[in-house]
């Protein structure tokens, strides 16, 4: 835990599923500076320890901000207000239970783009993670992790108090597909109240 928790306070980066020989199915780290640790522990033992370290429920948070993004499955997880993990599609799988995707802070990503026929997630520390998925594929879940961080909910829990001017501003900009899921979210919430409401 002490090793997760001197990462964490560097700044985790990425989490990236890996096989070696000789440890089989591990986790490879890499920190916002661009310096790599090997975890030898499958990702998703070092996503839990990670969420402990943060005080974070993964399946609450996942339960929370699926019906943001409206997606069942393949959700960001916000953890603190500078750490939100996108998952992406780094490989295949030798079995089922290893697991394919690994986790990308929304902050270290600086371009997504296709070389080669590769889905290429270049982050600011200079370094080129390769993503199976398709380019489309790996943006969409880009910008599910955008539509989290926008999220007006997100937001108000690591600043109470928010700026009337981003208020202003947040209300003049074009609604997004989170925007409206989160607005669908508020309506039926409004009518289930008033539904209990008329019943009493």
């Amino acid at each position: 835990m002490k090793f997760i928790e001197e990462i964490s306070k560097k700044g985790v980066s990425c989490l990236l599923p890996i096989y070696k020989d000789e440890f089989g199915n591990i986790t490879e780290i890499i920190d916002k500076s661009g310096e790599t640790y090997t975890a030898y522990k499958t990702l998703k033992t070092v996503l839990k320890l990670i969420c402990k370290y943060y005080g974070v429920d993964i399946k609450s948070v996942r339960q929370k901000y699926s019906k943001i993004i409206n997606r069942k499955n393949i959700i960001p997880l916000p953890l603190s207000q500078d750490l939100i993990l996108i998952p992406f599609k780094m490989r295949k799988p030798i079995f089922l239970k290893d697991g394919s995707y690994g986790y990308i802070n929304i902050f270290s990503i600086e371009n997504i783009y296709s070389k080669k026929g590769n889905t290429i997630i270049k982050l600011y520390n200079e370094k080129e993670i390769t993503c199976i998925s398709k380019l489309k594929t790996a943006r969409e879940h880009y910008n599910n992790g955008k539509a989290i961080l926008n999220d007006i909910s997100f937001k108000s829990q690591y600043n109470p108090v928010l700026d009337i001017n981003y208020l202003y501003e947040e209300l003049n900009s074009p609604a997004t597909k989170g925007d409206i899921a989160v607005l669908k979210k508020e309506i039926k919430e409004i009518k289930e109240t008033l539904k209990q409401a008329e019943i009493k």
